[in-house]
């Protein structure tokens, strides 16, 4: 059995100040608040447009609960009830969010900044970070391999309750038992991106758009 995916996506450089309020107060009252507990504005824009791209998609998908409803898990994830799997992150100037009607799904974005990559022996193993340094491009291959694991420890709900350490993602990985299938999306320059779900993905729907 295969699965299907769709991902949004918005660049927040296109979301002016009086947007940004304007946005920001069409969001639940708890929400909002955690959008202004942010210091600097590109994060909070960034978090002002992943929690949008989520309503978009509840929208979308005909979900009968939206952003009032939102649960969280013992490790901070958020959820609906017996709606559609989603997850939602961001990086350099993109919010992106997923959602899948057949199966949990994580996704991660981040952008290729300059890095040290010894610096994350908590991250990678010594093999990993061996192994990175090897390649034509290291920088890609440090963030390819952390969007993999990232993602990975998303759809499994735990985050960094689960060691990055642990997973060794290729196409598919496993964690105590369950089976991790990985897609990467190459829609951006510069960043890498990948979801991870609980089957295999025949298609991933890719949709970057203006929230207004």
């Amino acid at each position: 059995m295969k699965g299907s995916a769709r991902v949004f996506a918005v660049n927040t450089k296109n979301i002016s100040e009086e947007l940004f309020y304007r946005l920001l107060d069409s969001l639940p009252k708890a929400l909002a608040n955690n959008v202004r507990s942010f210091t600097h504005r590109k994060d909070a824009l960034l978090a002002l447009a992943g929690k949008l791209l989520l309503k978009h998609g509840l929208t979308l998908f005909g979900c009968r609960l939206g952003l009032n409803d939102l649960k969280f898990n013992e490790y901070g994830k958020p959820y609906l009830p017996n709606e559609v799997y989603f997850n939602i992150s961001h990086s350099g100037f993109y919010a992106v969010c997923a959602f899948s009607e057949n199966c949990a799904i994580g996704i991660d974005i981040e952008q290729h900044i300059s890095i040290n990559i010894d610096e994350f022996s908590v991250v990678f193993t010594k093999k990993e970070i061996e192994n990175m340094k090897m390649q034509q491009n290291s920088r890609t291959a440090f963030f390819d391999l952390w969007c993999a694991k990232e993602s990975i420890m998303k759809a499994d709900g735990r985050g960094f309750g689960l060691s990055p350490l642990s997973l060794s993602p290729e196409k598919q990985c496993f964690v105590d038992g369950k089976k991790w299938h990985l897609t990467s999306l190459d829609n951006f320059e510069e960043y890498s991106l990948f979801i991870a779900t609980e089957i295999e993905m025949e298609k991933v729907y890719f949709d970057l758009i203006n929230i207004e």
